[in-house]
């Protein structure tokens, strides 16, 4: 059995899930997920699991099963790095192709941030994170609606925690001005007479900093959307500028447009290491 430790917002959880899906398909194995971190009410930043929105089988891993793997190992899990074969923590975002490696009963936690993890089953993966229910709010089923008509540029704007918080600022910080500035003058050069489609949790910062060749623009704020509903949005557009989240990434990841252009930010992260294939190859890359 391979139980992975889900955890974080939906594209950590979209990250953890990819790899425990690839290693269940090699090894010919059971994945079930341990979703203990949503049942802790404590937490500063409350986030939820989400990942029983899309065909994904709801395969929970039971208190039972968790524990057996666990008890399995003869020693303290929650101290160690690594731990034989079983359980695998990784929590920096460096690609370690030995975890593909990896069989018999796994308790993966981490947050395996590289698409280097599952590039071979990408068409697996994109089956799977098809929305099991079909849009109902009704501004959101009137985007979809201008996204299907248009030429569409998705652009994530993330701001909030990256700058709010100070872990997360040091670790990531938002993207700048002089970053969406390029992308939109980049991205918008060979489009005729697209529609901008701005996704924020900061609807204010972004009317007042970006500027667009036309007035085709819709602002799509966190406040008045559920997260699948601007990710499944985001996701649709025929064109995506991506923030340096994980969020963002995905909903461009899973994007079928077949000449999709995706601009994304580097560094990701601040001081400090991580797979520096963070992104597809036809990915464009411009400073952050």
């Amino acid at each position: 059995m391979i139980i992975v430790n889900v955890k974080g917002g939906l594209g950590n959880q979209l990250f953890q899930y990819a790899l425990g899906r690839v290693l269940a398909i090699k090894n010919s194995d059971v994945l079930k997920l341990d979703i203990d971190f949503y049942r802790d009410k404590g937490r500063e930043y409350e986030r939820k699991f989400l990942l029983n929105q899309f065909n994904i089988p709801e395969l929970i891993a039971t208190d039972q099963e968790i524990m057996r793997v666990k008890k399995s190992l003869g020693v303290n899990w929650k101290i160690k790095s690594w731990l034989s074969k079983y359980v695998f923590k990784n929590h920096n975002v460096v690609y370690d192709a030995g975890v593909l490696k990896l069989n018999g009963d796994l308790y993966l936690d981490g947050f395996w941030q590289s698409p280097r993890y599952f590039e071979s089953y990408e068409k697996i993966l994109k089956t799977d994170i098809r929305l099991r229910h079909p849009l109902t709010n009704i501004r959101a089923l009137e985007v979809q609606g201008l996204i299907k008509c248009n030429i569409s540029v998705g652009i994530h704007v993330r701001r909030g925690d990256y700058v709010l918080n100070n872990k997360c600022k040091n670790k990531l910080g938002p993207c700048s001005i002089t970053y969406y500035k390029n992308a939109i003058q980049l991205i918008s050069k060979d489009l005729i007479d697209p529609l901008y489609i701005v996704f924020s949790d900061d609807i204010s910062w972004a009317k007042d900093n970006l500027k667009f060749p036309s007035d085709k623009v819709e602002f799509i704020g966190s406040n008045h959307f559920s997260d699948i509903d601007s990710f499944f949005l985001m996701s649709s557009c025929t064109h995506n500028i991506i923030s340096n989240s994980t969020f963002s990434w995905w909903a461009a990841w899973i994007g079928e447009e077949k000449n999709k252009i995706v601009i994304a930010p580097q560094p990701w992260f601040n001081k400090i290491k991580y797979d520096k294939k963070l992104t597809p190859d036809n990915w464009i890359l411009i400073n952050k």
